[in-house]
């Protein structure tokens, strides 16, 4: 958590994408990108709830990556 703020969800798409390679089809990149899209949406909802219930977390937010350091 010191260096990305959501590190399950980042191995849980790693994972995911995989499983997707695997299964190479349309529906399962389909599948992938509805679902990467979902997890996005929840980040975003647990970190404003973070937000209103921890002051700390402004802070905390400004200094680590949301998934990808560097870039997100």
């Amino acid at each position: 958590y010191r260096i990305v703020r959501h590190p399950l969800y980042l191995f849980e798409a790693v994972a995911s994408l995989g499983i997707a390679i695997q299964f190479f089809s349309f529906s399962s990149v389909l599948i992938y990108i509805f679902h990467g899209f979902f997890q996005l949406q929840r980040m975003k909802y647990e970190e404003a709830v973070l937000e209103g219930g921890f002051p700390e977390y402004q802070s905390y937010r400004s200094k680590t990556a949301r998934l990808i350091p560097g870039i997100y």
